[in-house]
């Protein structure tokens, strides 16, 4: 358990609060309405006294929540049956990497000026530029038919920008699997966490935090406002759990040991 503890997860969670959404409705079916209500409501919280950095994600690190899809390399055959690459995607606004301090290997982060088209950009992690590029660059290549949550008038190629640090994004026992990171404003999905880096305690701005989320469209929901430290805790729960049951099991029988040589001793002092 002590390990475990001491396992990076690959970005720094101290001073970060986070706060899950869903948009449904009408007035959410557009991408476009969807990435405006995003970074509309991003500014407001950026304007929060003690906030240095606002971002949002989906699926956040350590939800629970995973989508996965193959895809193909441009200029690259066409696999074999069960052999496609394969990743994890996240879609993300510019400044994700920067609040939750997920470090950049090569390349660059993203921009605001991300927008769709025909091709777009990604991002890729150090795990998935070892397998998919290992005697390669990553840098420039391009990525095609990805089968994830893909809207009309996404982008068909998206080319790789930058490669950035793996994460341990549910669980710290878990090695790191490929990832691919998109823009939030080429590849938007109607839900995700918003996620700010605060300069002081992130609980003291837990209600105003979440009180500035609601007030950007009230018929949104807001749920899971929580530290991103204590997300990482949940996690840890069950070995926590196993550690104090063991710890309870061997301080018991070490009592019982004592009292038993204790006894023991004293009767054959006694006789």
């Amino acid at each position: 358990f002590a390990s475990l503890t001491n396992v990076h997860p690959g970005f720094d969670p101290s001073n970060v609060i986070t706060a899950r959404i869903t948009l449904s409705g009408a007035a959410y079916d557009d991408p476009q309405a969807r990435s405006r209500y995003v970074s509309q409501t991003l500014e407001q919280i950026k304007a929060l006294p003690g906030v240095q950095s606002a971002a949002f994600v989906a699926p956040m690190p350590f939800s629970g929540a995973e989508i996965g899809g193959d895809f193909r390399f441009e200029g690259r055959g066409t696999p074999e049956p069960g052999q496609e690459p394969t990743a994890n995607v996240r879609n993300v606004t510019s400044q994700y990497f920067q609040t939750i301090g997920i470090p950049l290997l090569k390349g660059r982060y993203f921009s605001d000026q991300e927008r769709g088209g025909n091709v777009g950009t990604a991002i890729v992690n150090e795990t998935f530029a070892k397998r998919y590029f290992a005697n390669e660059d990553p840098i420039g290549q391009r990525i095609r038919e990805l089968g994830v949550n893909q809207n009309p008038g996404d982008p068909k190629q998206y080319e790789i920008v930058g490669v950035v640090g793996d994460v341990h994004h549910n669980s710290l026992k878990r090695s790191a699997t490929p990832e691919l990171y998109l823009p939030h404003h080429q590849n938007s999905w109607p839900w995700g966490n918003f996620v700010a880096r605060t300069t002081n305690d992130p609980a003291i701005l837990t209600h105003s935090f979440t009180e500035t989320i609601r007030a950007a469209d009230k018929s949104v929901p807001v749920t899971g406002v929580r530290l991103l430290n204590d997300a990482i805790s949940a996690t840890l729960s069950q070995p926590r759990f196993y550690t104090l049951l063991f710890g309870l099991f061997g301080a018991t029988g070490l009592l019982l040991t004592v009292v038993g040589i204790y006894s023991v001793i004293s009767y054959t002092v006694s006789h």
